[in-house]
């Protein structure tokens, strides 16, 4: 059953990932006209820039404070992620609006940028295919040591059920609020929703 559970969350985790990016896609799409292929590229520097952010609080002088990391990590993220967005934006994609083979072309090569220069800058080291497989492979063993689920198998149990229980509030509230119509709406009539420097 615990199994079970664990597939159901990490299915639930990284669906949720995937519609982030699909959503994110689309409004880009909606709004601007643009078809974006480097937009898988900046949801990885921002998962790269909190690698390293948590490298860097593994230094001696930031060991204290590795527990904090994450927070530091989200803000710097969606600070890097944004700035690389609004550099693309204003040097390649702003020159090509209206030509959707050419802004496609564009933001194909600097998503082939932005890929080895995660590969070859060494900001965070041991990256790499074998990393992710140790993670995959090792991930419940990790947590479980960390979190000394294994001797409160009753701790995990209420855990997935309180995380399931709050997604699903989640999920129930947003299709109900008028979010989704708004979104829905603002795509449809751009005229109306886009920025100024846009119309």
């Amino acid at each position: 059953m615990s199994l079970l559970l664990e597939s159901l969350f990490n299915g639930a985790a990284i669906g949720s990932v995937l519609l982030i990016a699909a959503l994110g896609l689309a409004i880009v799409f909606g709004l601007m006209g643009v078809i974006n292929l480097a937009h898988g590229e900046l949801m990885m520097l921002g998962a790269y820039t909190t690698y390293v952010v948590q490298s860097f609080f593994k230094l001696p002088l930031l060991e204290p404070l590795f527990g904090a990391y994450i927070f530091v990590a989200v803000v710097v993220a969606f600070l890097v992620s944004g700035l690389v967005g609004l550099l693309l934006e204003r040097s390649v994609i702003r020159r090509l609006y209206g030509r959707p083979l050419e802004t496609l072309l564009a933001t194909w090569g600097v998503s082939l940028i932005l890929q080895q220069f995660v590969r070859t800058v060494p900001l965070a080291w041991s990256t790499g295919l074998w990393l992710a497989a140790m993670l995959g492979l090792a991930g419940p063993l990790v947590v479980n040591r960390l979190w000394g689920l294994r001797q409160r198998p009753w701790l995990l149990r209420l855990g997935s059920w309180v995380v399931a229980a709050g997604v699903g509030v989640a999920a129930a509230g947003w299709i109900r609020s008028a979010m989704p119509k708004l979104a829905r709406a603002s795509a449809r009539n751009v005229d109306v929703t886009a920025p100024r420097w846009l119309r």
